[in-house]
């Protein structure tokens, strides 16, 4: 139900890509496979690195591109009143707010869930400060581009995905030691 649903908001929030967005996109796609294989080749990655990187780059691609790349340019906008979007669900009881926030949360659940693959020294912190630059990064761009509205919730429910992803992984993993 909620992949169907985050399937039909990308759908319909996002416009098809032009041609250059997807020759930009290759492009970058073959640098990044490149330098993989290399790291890869030269033993300074493993193949389970280099995989979940790929993957990584993939999933950043389709989140740069249906947060910031693909939207119209619109009048600058910008909440700056952190957890707001917590108020309207709560005292207006708005719904819509509420899967709104859950959409961004569980948008960076697939982050967390690779991060361990990349490294077996990376712990929530970093998980949470990963999510948080990422999300930082589009909300500048959002901002900067006029193409969506910059807030702090955003980033905060992002980053709660990101650990969220995260635990999840490192809690399959505890069990299996166990």
């Amino acid at each position: 139900m909620m992949l169907t649903k985050l399937w039909n908001i990308f759908l319909t929030h996002n416009r098809p890509w032009t041609q250059r967005e997807a020759v930009v996109f290759l492009i970058l796609l073959f640098l990044v496979s490149s330098v993989l294989v290399y790291g890869v080749r030269q033993k300074r990655l493993s193949l389970r690195q280099a995989a979940a990187s790929l993957v990584l780059f993939l999933f950043l691609a389709l989140v740069f591109a249906s947060t910031v790349f693909t939207r119209m340019t619109a009048q600058r906008s910008y909440e700056l009143i952190p957890l707001w979007s917590w108020y309207h669900v709560i005292v207006y009881r708005d719904q819509a707010m509420l899967q709104e926030i859950l959409l961004n949360i569980v948008l960076f659940v697939p982050a967390g869930l690779l991060l361990p693959c990349l490294s077996d020294r990376i712990k929530v912190r970093h998980a949470w400060l990963t999510g948080l630059g990422i999300s930082g990064t589009i909300e500048v761009c959002q901002l900067v581009l006029c193409r969506g509205l910059f807030e702090w919730d955003d980033m905060l429910h992002n980053a709660l995905g990101c650990v969220i992803g995260f635990g999840i992984i490192k809690g399959i993993a505890a069990r299996r030691r166990t």
